[in-house]
């Protein structure tokens, strides 16, 4: 549905109000301080594969933000709205423009902060506005699949359980016969191990020879480790598309299962944004 200019949409409004629980004091500290010097440009590598195109340009996708934090949450957009360009959103068309800049012209990498005499930081603000679009249904067809696998199933390529328990089987059958030993296991569910490995579903329906070379590592290491058979799903599209309590429901699954399990270490696979910069974790040092 959308809407005259005098009338704003209900998903607009949903936007408009959904902001304002939203903003946290670094994202307001970078909504405001911005001085437009341009300095970010060439870090950008959109600004770099688009050359001439200003709405590539960092500032300019942060002004199709900025505008509306300005027009409802800043006093200098409710006093001067012309003077410090403040403005809002009325339809649904101008929420799919916005959608195609935060989704579809940033990648939230941050060269652009590196480079930011200001340290404005257009990743946080830019990833809260993705999480306002995705609350009222607008994102990319991708992203709703596989936010919606992960809600409904628990992983975002809907792999069920007695699949990946199956899949885990078969490729222990690999390592035996690879390792010419009949008791090489892959435990799965197994209390106490020191790690607890999770990994990215497309190893379980696409390319399950990365479980195999993950499990010859532990095999060769001597390795006390397990695979839990739910909570494995180690990516995290709630960090992707500013979904904070899809994020935390995946990244809570994950954890809960360590905890279940007693294991001493969380070791992810690769691509296991979402968690941390390191790919381990000591589970013994979180609070219980």
């Amino acid at each position: 549905m959308s809407s005259t200019k005098n009338e704003r949409s209900y998903k607009a409004q949903k936007v408009i109000d959904r902001m304002g629980q939203k903003l946290t004091r670094q994202m307001v500290g970078s909504l405001t301080a911005c001085v437009h010097c341009g300095m970010c440009t060439d870090s950008c590598h959109y600004v770099l594969a688009n050359p001439g195109d200003p709405t590539f340009a960092p500032a300019y996708k942060a002004d199709r933000i900025r505008r509306l934090f300005k027009r409802h949450y800043d006093w200098t957009g409710k006093v001067f709205p012309k003077w410090v360009k403040a403005g809002s959103v009325f339809t649904d068309e101008e929420l799919q423009e916005l959608k195609d800049i935060v989704f579809g012209k940033c990648t939230n990498c941050r060269r652009c902060t590196v480079n930011c005499p200001m340290g404005v930081d257009l990743a946080t603000f830019n990833r809260m506005a993705r999480g306002l679009l995705c609350y009222v249904g607008i994102m990319p067809e991708g992203v709703e699949y596989v936010a919606k696998e992960q809600w409904e199933i628990g992983n975002q390529m809907g792999v069920l359980k007695e699949d990946y328990v199956e899949t885990i089987e078969w490729q222990e059958e690999e390592l035996q016969s690879e390792m010419e030993d009949p008791t090489a296991k892959i435990p799965i569910d197994k209390p106490d191990s020191n790690i607890v490995y999770v990994i990215n579903p497309r190893e379980i329906k696409h390319d399950p020879r990365s479980i195999l070379d993950a499990a010859k590592i532990f095999y060769a290491a001597g390795e006390d480790y397990t695979m839990p058979s739910e909570g494995w799903d180690m990516t995290n599209f709630g960090l992707f598309n500013g979904d904070d309590e899809l994020g935390g429901a995946v990244a809570g699954r994950v954890y809960d299962k360590v905890d279940e399990l007693r294991g001493k270490k969380l070791v992810i696979s690769e691509c296991g944004h979402g968690y941390r910069s390191t790919r381990c974790e000591d589970t013994s040092k979180r609070e219980r």
